[in-house]
């Protein structure tokens, strides 16, 4: 069976061209793709399966970026806050070996607008609000929303979030066997040049 990148390589008379080393790349870079896509569906089956999808949008702004030979997958910066969790201000139960913890019991406005987002879209489940001391106190007009943003915020800042290792799982699915599969394409490319 061939692959693409031998039809692609088939199909640019690469037998009658001297410049073996950007044939090479095309079967470089081929593989790479393939294995490219194949992490970001392992990325968000592992994301969907841990129930992860929220108001965020860490799958949908993933990119590949290939070139000479070099893979790079762009993430959003926050893809290892939900990978290896975050310790909380007054626990690490959740996320207990994360490199991360939380400093305060507030976020920045973006966190808190996200906050929002999630909970209009009915993901969250808040059924009592409980409002952490103080705050309430501060302004007792706050809109049901409000409180509820308020609660969840608090909620994620004391406790943490979970380690759920997402996107460790689908490394290791995606190129455990990536060395293999590599040098088996790679020999195949060899084997083809030595008998031009």
């Amino acid at each position: 069976m061939i692959s693409k990148s031998q039809k692609q390589l088939l199909e640019t008379n690469f037998l009658d061209s001297s410049n073996d080393d950007r044939n090479l790349f095309i079967v470089l870079d081929e593989t790479l793709s393939d294995y490219g896509n194949l992490f970001l569906q392992n990325l968000d089956k592992y994301y969907n399966q841990k129930g992860l999808v929220a108001s965020g949008k860490l799958i949908s702004e993933a990119q590949i970026i290939i070139d000479n030979g070099v893979l790079q997958i762009k993430l959003p910066y926050y893809y290892d806050f939900v990978n290896k969790g975050v310790k909380g201000v007054k626990s690490s139960k959740n996320a207990p070996s994360s490199p991360y913890r939380f400093k305060s019991l507030r976020m920045n406005q973006e966190g808190r607008d996200n906050l929002k987002k999630y909970i209009e879209s009915g993901k969250a489940k808040i059924t009592s609000i409980k409002q952490p001391i103080g705050i309430e106190r501060k302004n007792k007009k706050l809109s049901l929303l409000d409180k509820k943003v308020n609660y969840l915020e608090h909620q994620i800042k004391k406790w943490g979030i979970k380690t759920t290792n997402f996107f460790d799982l689908a490394v290791q699915e995606t190129f455990g066997n990536i060395e293999q599969i590599m040098s088996e394409r790679i020999d195949n490319y060899i084997k083809i040049s030595f008998k031009k």
